[in-house]
Formats: structure tokens, sequence, C-alpha cells
């Protein structure tokens, strides 16, 4: 399953059961110059599905969800 699917079922799941995530989508440039994006969703600042060791490298895009 891709991140992108599974960080979105995560984000569906967790706001029907009353939770306030945010889908975060993220882009950086790999070591050869090509473009990666990663998405994983995080809840009240902590990341729940989606935890990579490097992802602070990703630049995130406008998040989804509720602030």
């Amino acid at each position: 399953v891709k991140c992108l699917a599974r960080a979105l079922t995560s984000y569906t799941l967790m706001v029907q059961y009353g939770y306030v995530p945010q889908l975060r989508i993220g882009v950086a440039k790999g070591e050869s110059g090509q473009l990666e994006a990663h998405a994983w969703v995080e809840n009240q600042g902590l990341v729940v599905i989606g935890q990579l060791p490097d992802l602070t490298r990703f630049k995130t895009l406008p998040s989804l969800g509720k602030h």
C-alpha cells in the first residue's frame, strides 16, 4: 500500500472517530535529483502514521485538516 492511500485512509477513520488529524504531504529532492513525495498523518503534533527516519527532509505542502 502506498503512503498516500494509507494516510488518506487513516485520516478519514480518525475524523470519523472524532479526532482532529492533519494530513501532511511533503516533497524532497532525492539523492540523484529526482522528486520524492511522502504522505503522513499527524495528531496533536505527533506523527501517527507514515513516520520515516528522515521525515524532516520533506518540505510540507499546506496541510489539510483543522488546525
